[in-house]
């Protein structure tokens, strides 16, 4: 049994590249047109033959290239029939190194963004940002991707900072700047990481909302320099990144 659990475990990343290559190949010959709704989380793995759970990765890595938008209590629809290209898109197959480089970019943003947050934040931007990382814990309780619900509570701390233009910045790199989804067959690599993000958004969290400014700081510079040693371990048990 627990070897064909790891045979699972170890071919699902493959599975979920292939399904989004799939689907990309579809949007881009015209198959799903833009303003289209794509075939339901269900439909799709049964057309492909394997698990919603993988379905729901392989979308959501397209979801960041900007193909694909969900709609609340509607579906998923097709954004564009080619992936957003801008400075900080990283596609499915962005090398470690780049991804490394927008993380050093984040933070010399983000923890000005949590000091100024802390300073400027009201009680609903607080709660917002609190429930932002319930998300995420909720998330990872089901097995769920956390990679929108990582996003938002990055915009949501953004937003509390008072500054529109470190929202804007976040808006600008979009989902890639969690770009756990960005690099083939990293899912099972950098899965154990994952249980850290709950705990390192909270310290961010509770800092902002003591007021604490050089507390929200440290914490977010900790939260993605934590990320940034986990990138860097993972590029040196890959070849050629």
């Amino acid at each position: 049994m627990m070897g064909l659990e790891f045979q699972e475990a170890t071919e699902k990343p493959n599975r979920v590249g292939e399904i989004a290559d799939r689907l990309r190949e579809e949007i881009a010959s015209g198959r799903y047109s833009v303003g289209a709704k794509i075939p339901t989380e269900l439909k799709l793995s049964d057309i492909f033959q394997v698990s919603r759970s993988v379905v729901r990765e392989a979308v959501a890595s397209l979801r960041a290239e900007g193909l694909l938008r969900s709609r609340r209590g509607s579906g998923v629809f097709v954004e564009r029939s080619t992936a957003r290209i801008g400075p900080f898109t990283l596609s499915e197959h962005a090398r470690i190194s780049t991804i490394m480089e927008v993380l050093e970019f984040r933070i010399a943003v983000e923890t000005e963004a949590a000091a100024l947050a802390a300073q400027r934040s009201s009680p609903s931007q607080d709660e917002a940002i609190f429930q932002c990382n319930r998300d995420i814990q909720r998330a990872l309780s089901l097995g769920l991707p956390t990679n929108d619900a990582d996003f938002a509570f990055h915009l949501a701390v953004a937003e509390a900072s008072g500054n529109s233009r470190f929202r804007e910045f976040l808006e600008v790199m979009g989902n890639n700047g969690i770009p756990r989804l960005a690099i083939r067959g990293a899912g099972s690599e950098i899965a154990a990481s994952l249980e850290h993000i709950f705990p390192e958004h909270d310290r961010i969290a509770r800092a902002i909302a003591n007021s604490d400014k050089n507390g929200a700081r440290e914490a977010m510079r900790e939260h993605l320099e934590a990320s940034l040693r986990r990138y860097r371990d993972l590029m040196h048990l890959r070849p050629g990144h």
